[in-house]
């Protein structure tokens, strides 16, 4: 697994199993070099719709469960290396399960 993979893993795991916060996350996905992830570049985008949605996840109950069965999804598609399955989560709405 690349290292730049490696660094996204743990920074998503460290979201759904310690619940790190969003600011905090956004900022330590700036720390990713995304160059080396070009197939990855529509997660990037999806991510920040991720982190500027901790409000409404505050507020929605059934919208935080979507997300985080998303980011779930999205996570294990990340340690399979299935890309294209990866680039599928938007976090807009529930996405096709694996």
């Amino acid at each position: 697994m690349n290292t730049e993979l490696k660094k996204l893993v743990e920074l998503l795991s460290l979201v759904l199993e310690e619940g790190l916060d969003s600011d905090l996350a956004e900022g330590l996905s700036e720390k990713i070099d995304w160059s080396q992830l070009p197939e990855l570049s529509s997660v990037y985008s999806n991510l920040f719709h991720y982190w500027h949605d901790c409000d409404i996840r505050e507020k929605d109950a059934d919208y935080a469960s979507m997300q985080k069965r998303e980011m779930e999804q999205l996570l294990q598609h990340l340690k399979d290396e299935n890309f294209s399955r990866a680039s599928e989560i938007s976090f807009l709405g529930a996405s096709q399960a694996s």
